[in-house]
Formats: structure tokens, sequence, C-alpha cells
């Protein structure tokens, strides 16, 4: 729930940052409204596709020890959580651009000349202009930024610069929560913790990169999809796209996150009998537009707010736009052939090793997302 309800604020607080409206009773309203209500959506849904009555006693101790190892990574790392202030753009633009929406409504960051430097000086520290040298903007995507600068509205800075280890627990534990989707809970828990030991996690999370938030998404992400497929239902298929989708207000690279999200439609229509192919369809309409309004809201930030940083990536980008397009093309033309009636018995006869294959295909690309640092 917890994870869930933090990566559906950090698209609220973008579209803030979007609207150059970042306040604070704004900000506390959407964002910890959309937490609240997210959190309280997964909570139905993990209510009504729940297996813990039927696992007894032992899974819901599991599910304790996890949680409390969560916190106590936490509580450990916030005591070593870096306060990296210096300009030399990675993390520390992600720090400054936060204290920078503490105060201010927008990140235009308005400037003096000689506060900021040259434009080529600003640039090499991750703040650049497009327009003129008395404005500047931080490089990247702010969901990070949007998040951290809440905290700091509302705890102050101290807090800001701790709240990147706060998201890289709450990743771990999304981390969990999928896992034991695929596994008994035990190897669920060991896998969490050896993750939480690793160097990447501790360092991207001790300090302020993006890495954590985009991490976090990704296996709430694939965790709302397995839950979605268990309730059958409609809504949970666009709760599962948006709270994957949040990922594309953390990084540039999530863009490829409509890889997973169309062989996650190919699963659901593909697989879908005679009788309910049009209801399939509209549950993968839902899982689309549901991954649509975060993209719409992380690209915006993106390309009026990152400076010379999105101009620079531009061709890369809309490259990236480009595969997107292609695998929705083919994810379109194998799920006709799959409809069509010879290769449909032929899948009927093969479907568990499909499955399984497909189920494969699609963890790891969720697990090249995640774990990218």
């Amino acid at each position: 729930m917890l994870p869930a309800g933090v990566a559906a604020a950090a698209v609220l607080l973008v579209l803030l940052v979007d609207l150059a409206d970042f306040t604070t009773a704004l900000a506390i309203v959407l964002g910890v409204g959309a937490f609240l209500a997210v959190a309280a959506a997964v909570w139905v849904l993990a209510r009504r596709t729940a297996t813990v009555p039927r696992a007894g006693r032992y899974a819901a101790v599991v599910d304790l020890l996890a949680l409390l190892a969560g916190v106590v990574w936490i509580i450990a790392n916030t005591h070593y959580s870096s306060q990296h202030l210096v300009l030399d753009r990675d993390p520390a633009i992600y720090n400054t651009a936060a204290q920078w929406l503490v105060h201010h409504p927008s990140l235009a960051a308005v400037s003096h000349y000689q506060q900021f430097g040259t434009p080529v000086q600003t640039a090499r520290q991750g703040w650049s202009t497009v327009d003129d040298i008395s404005h500047y903007y931080p490089q990247g995507m702010h969901g990070v930024v949007a998040l951290a600068a809440l905290v700091g509205r509302v705890f102050g800075n101290a807090a800001l610069l701790k709240a990147n280890v706060v998201l890289g627990g709450l990743g771990l534990l999304a981390f969990y929560s999928f896992a034991r989707t695929v596994v008994p809970r035990g190897w669920a828990l060991l896998a969490m913790i050896a993750l939480g030991s690793t160097m990447p996690q501790i360092h991207f999370s001790r300090d302020t990169y993006s890495e954590p938030l985009g991490q976090l998404a990704v296996w709430v992400g694939l965790t709302l999809f397995a839950r979605a497929r268990a309730h059958g239902g409609w809504w949970p298929y666009a709760l599962t796209g948006f709270v994957f989708g949040a990922s594309m207000t953390s990084r540039v690279d999530a863009f490829l996150g409509f890889v997973p999200i169309l062989a996650m439609a190919v699963m659901v229509a593909g697989g879908a009998p005679i009788g309910r192919r049009i209801g399939a369809l509209g549950r993968v309409v839902l899982l689309a537009v549901g991954t649509l309004v975060p993209f719409v809201v992380g690209f915006v930030d993106l390309r009026d707010h990152s400076g010379t940083y999105y101009i620079d990536l531009h061709t890369n980008i809309f490259s990236v736009f480009k595969l997107d397009l292609a695998t929705a093309v083919a994810a379109v033309v194998a799920v006709g052939l799959v409809w069509w009636g010879p290769l449909w018995r032929l899948v009927l006869r093969w479907r568990r090793p499909l499955g399984y294959l497909l189920s494969a295909v699609l963890l790891i690309l969720f697990a090249g997302l995640a774990l990218r640092p």
C-alpha cells in the first residue's frame, strides 16, 4: 500500500511542477490525497485477492518480519544519508532543485548572472537555460525532486536530505511484495534482505538519486498486475498502469516501460477465451490509459523544465518512442495471430509452457528497469 501511494503522489506533485503552481497547500492536498486514495485502492485489491488466510499464521509472521526489516533498513541508512549539495550534476542537482522548489512554486530559477555564472558553467553543474541567462532549469525528470520538496516544506531541509532513504526502503518492500507472488514468502524475505545489502541499493538510496523511485514504481506495478489478473475486474488494470507509469516521472529511460506494459497487454488479450475477448480488450485499454496519464505528466516536465537536458537527449528519447510504437504494432499482430483459429488451438495445447515463457519475458523486462543501478 505505502509504495503504491508514494508512486501516485509523485505523479500529482509533478503535475503541480508542470503547472508552475507548487505551493504547500496544493502539494499537501494533492500529494496526500493521491497517496491515501491509491493506498486504499491497493488495500481493497489485496483484501479481495488475499492468500494469507489460506497460508496460515506463518505467512503473516513473514510479512511482519519483512516490514520490520524495511523499517530497520530505513532507520540504519538514514543515519548515513548524504548531504550532497555541491553542484556537480547528479545527484546534487536533485537536492538543490528540491530546495529551490521548497521556496518557489516553479522550477524556473530566476537569478542574477553573478549568482549562477555563465551558461556553460551552470550546464556543467546541472542547471541550464534555453532562453536567456536569467532563467535556469535543473536537468532530468523531477518526481524525486517534487517528493523531496514536499518533505522539505513540511519537515525542513534536514528531512529533505533523508527522503530518498525512505524511497529506497519502500522500494525493498515493493520488491518483497512482488517476490512473494512468484516464490514462497521465506525466500522472498531472503531476496529482499539480499537486495538491501547490495552496495547499489545502499548508495543510490543514501544519496538523492532517481533510481529508488523508479524501482519502487516498477515492482509495485508488476505486483498490481498479478493482483489484477487474480481479481478479474477492470479497475485494477487502470491502477496498475497508473502506478507503474509513475516511473516515467522519475527517469528518462523509464519511457522504455511501455515495452513490458505491452507484454502485459499481450498476456491479457492473447490469453482471453473466445467469449471474453471484448472484456479483455477493455482491460488492455484501461491499462494503457492508466500508463499514459503519468507518461504525459512526466514528458511535459522533461520538455519544459529540464533546460538543455531535453534538447541534448531529444533524438534518443524519440528513438525510444519509435521502439514503443513498433512494439505496440507487434503486440497487436501477436494478439491477432493468437486469436486466429488454428493458432489458438495450438496455444491452448501449449498454454502452460507459453505462459511460463511470457512470464519470464515480462519478469526480465521489469527487472531490467528496476535493477538499472
